[in-house]
């Protein structure tokens, strides 16, 4: 497919066909992956899926082909890996992490030009695991599937080294009464989270030292304030969430 290639050539990339009963179908049409100033890269078996644990949110896992670069010993010219993207509508796909999400690794057999690709799907194979299934190997003798496994909502975080960090989130209208987030830490490490208001600033009661340490490995934790885990009062204000990432 031509989607506007670099170095005059075609280029692979997805589309997309939609269906409400799997009989009639719309499309196809292309599905907006943004590289800003950066090349384009090439991607194909998409593997895109909805995420179940998570409304309004599809995951894609495709394999991503170089066609410039060679594996040591193989006829055909390229190299792939497999890369991550999300959406919120299926159409839309943030590209916000360039680097492989999975790579070739130590096994020679996976450095050519379509060694890897995922199968769509993600199955619960224990309480707060997810599993996956691709293809290594491809086009040799031991070609085989591998399952890879990973932490439920586990896909991408923010961490930190010794020296700690922190961030804060973009404006949020926050609803509801409850807080939770989904966190793993050492047993010497710890994050605090702290409200701001429109302006910035922290709100009364729920400030950096209201959290205190909190510690452990948890996906859906309530945070507390001075014990208390009652946000209401806070319903259908604009806020940011600043979260403190520490190690002892």
């Amino acid at each position: 497919m031509d989607a506007g290639g670099t170095r005059g050539a075609a280029n692979r990339t997805v589309r997309r066909f939609t269906s409400k009963d799997f009989r009639n179908w719309q499309g196809p049409e292309w599905v907006e992956i943004p590289f800003g100033t950066q090349a384009r890269e090439q991607f194909y078996t998409s593997a895109a899926l909805p995420y179940p644990w998570a409304r309004n949110v599809y995951l894609m896992f495709p394999m991503r082909f170089i066609l410039d670069r060679s594996g040591r010993d193989w006829p055909y010219p390229g190299l792939s890996d497999i890369c991550f993207l999300s959406s919120r509508d299926g159409l839309r796909w943030e590209r916000s992490f360039r680097e492989a999400w999975i790579r070739p690794g130590m096994d020679q057999k996976n450095w050519h030009e379509r060694s890897m690709s995922f199968g769509s799907g993600l199955v619960e194979t224990a309480p707060g695991e997810l599993s996956m299934y691709m293809i290594e190997n491809y086009r040799t003798p031991e070609a085989h599937i591998r399952r890879m496994t990973l932490r439920k909502d586990g896909f991408i975080s923010v961490h930190a080294s010794d020296l700690g960090g922190e961030f804060t989130t973009h404006p949020l209208k926050f609803e509801g009464s409850l807080l939770r987030i989904n966190y793993s830490t050492s047993v010497t490490g710890s994050l605090g989270v702290e409200v701001l208001n429109d302006f910035s600033r922290p709100v009364l009661g729920f400030t950096l030292k209201d959290s205190g340490e909190i510690f452990g490995d948890h996906l859906q934790q309530r945070v507390r304030w001075n014990g208390r885990d009652d946000l209401s009062s806070l319903e259908g204000q604009v806020i940011r969430l600043r979260f403190v990432l520490a190690q002892r």
